[in-house]
Parts: C-alpha cells; structure tokens; sequence
C-alpha cells in the first residue's frame, strides 16, 4: 500500500479518534433523519428500511471511505473494493455457512436462555427489554407476504447492510487496529465491537462468532467481498425463510435447525466439527482466491 505522507504522521490512535467521531457525528445526523422519515407517515417498515439505507451510507461507509482517503490515494484499493473472488471461493463460503447452521443455531439458543445471578436481575431485565424492542423492529421488517416485501428485504437487509456494515467494521476498524497490533487480535476485536454495537446481550456470542468468521474471510482473500457476501447469504436467508413461513410455503424455523434443549447436542457437535475440517481445508484457496478487478 502507498500511503501519502500526511497518512504516516497519524497515529493509530488518532486514525481511531477521527474514525469514531464522524462515526457519531453521522449517527446524530441519521438520528435526526430518521425522526424526519417517522413523522412522515411512510409506514413504519418503509421508515425502518430507508433509516437502514441512510444509517449504512453515512454512519458505517462514510467513517471508513474518509480514513482510507486519508491514507492512501487508491481509497478502493485500502477498502478492498477492488479485489473480485473467484466462484469457488464463493462456493467454499456457502458451504461453510450451510454446515455451521446447527452449530450457530444452538450457540444462539444457549444464549438467548442465559439468565443472570438474582443480585444482577436488574440489569439482565434491561437487556431483555433492548431485546424485545430489536424484535419489535426485526418483526416489523420480515412482516408481509408480498413480493415487495420480499425485494425490499433483499435489497436493504440482504445486500445494503451487509455492505455497510462489513466496510466499517472489517474494511474500517478491523484494517485500522490491524496497523498496531497483531492481526488476530484486530478481527477479534472488531468482531466484539461489532456484536455490542448491536445492543443485543442475548445474540452476542453468536454475533461475535459470525463477526470473526467475516473478518478472517476478509484477511484471508485480501477482499471486503468474501466478508460480505458470507454476511449477505446469512441475513438473506432469514429474509428469505420468514417470507416464505409468511405465504405458508415453509412450515420448518430453520432457526430451530439442531438445537437441543436438553441433553448433549450431537448435530452441533457433528457441524461445529464439519465446519472446523471444511475452513481448514479451503483456507488456503480462500487466501490466493481473490484477484484484481
């Protein structure tokens, strides 16, 4: 990477202040935007969606398209924007989000039914509040049986956020802390800040998981496409699957897919391990399968 000379002088640190500031300084304006789009009477899906457009454009793509500006001239490059991936690299990130469902599913589950020590009931009692106010607005996204409804969410939640939020938090902060510290350390971190940034206690360890999966995708192929489309497959499928449970097609919540209440759960167990051998495998063609546009 050719860095200007300005972009040697920052710091790090620095790189992260002015990152995080016009990250909330975007945040206000989409705030402010989004109390515009209510008061409108749009509709409060219609409202949901273009604020979910509006907040990836300025919030999460603007803080990281200004950084690599800053450091570098070819901002598409630094981005990785500019890397296509090869079709099996495409296929092999299918497959592993296909085989890691089981697993995620009952990770999810664990999750979601923790309960806290009765002297911190207060605090869990405010998470599950955060909780159902989310499912409120993820309820109100999925709801519909229209093909509208189905595009809509396609396009918002399967293509536009994924995109939005993989530049930020891959392209911007996980290549940022990347500069200073080590590289597994970088993803890791990026993934934690990017499940708490979702305000969602009890899908938190899961986000984690999924958030470093994207990162190592975008370490390994050198491009923010491997991290986005694995992103996209993963939201589109939830899209998908709650249209196709809204027009009676499909009666099966593949979010209960190998979850175990009680007792060891041998199909996670089985994906977690399948999961395991399938990155090992495609790892190196994940690493030398991305090329220049």
């Amino acid at each position: 990477m050719n860095e200007l000379p300005v972009a040697k002088q920052i710091s790090t640190l620095n790189k992260l202040l002015i990152f995080f500031s016009i990250f909330v300084f975007m945040l206000i304006i989409t705030g402010m935007l989004a109390a515009s789009l209510k008061n409108a009477g749009i509709g409060d899906r219609d409202s949901i969606l273009f604020t979910s457009v509006i907040q990836n454009i300025l919030v999460f793509i603007i803080p990281s398209y200004i950084i690599a500006k800053i450091e570098a001239s070819n901002t598409l490059k630094v981005l990785g924007l500019c890397r296509r991936l090869k079709l099996t690299d495409v296929l092999s990130i299918t497959i592993i989000m296909i085989m890691a469902t089981p697993a995620l599913n009952q990770i999810i589950y664990w999750n979601q039914n923790m309960s806290f020590p009765e002297s911190l009931k207060g605090i869990e009692n405010i998470f599950r509040e955060w909780e159902y106010q989310n499912a409120k607005t993820t309820e109100i996204i999925l709801s519909g049986n229209s093909f509208k409804t189905l595009i809509t969410g396609l396009i918002v939640i399967g293509i536009i956020t994924p995109l939005g939020e993989e530049i930020f938090f891959r392209a911007g902060l996980q290549r940022i802390l990347s500069t200073s510290i080590s590289r597994h350390t970088a993803i890791w971190l990026s993934a934690l800040v990017f499940s708490a940034l979702h305000m969602q206690f009890f899908g938190f360890i899961p986000r984690v998981l999924l958030g470093a999966f994207f990162g190592y995708l975008y370490m390994w192929t050198g491009s923010i496409w491997g991290a986005v489309f694995a992103h996209a497959f993963n939201n589109s499928v939830i899209v998908l699957s709650s249209y196709l449970s809204a027009c009676g097609v499909l009666s099966y919540d593949i979010e209960k897919c190998g979850v175990v209440c009680h007792g060891l759960p041998w199909v996670a167990i089985l994906s977690s391990f399948l999961t395991a051998i399938i990155i090992f495998y495609y790892r190196k063609q994940l690493s030398y399968g991305a090329k220049d546009v």
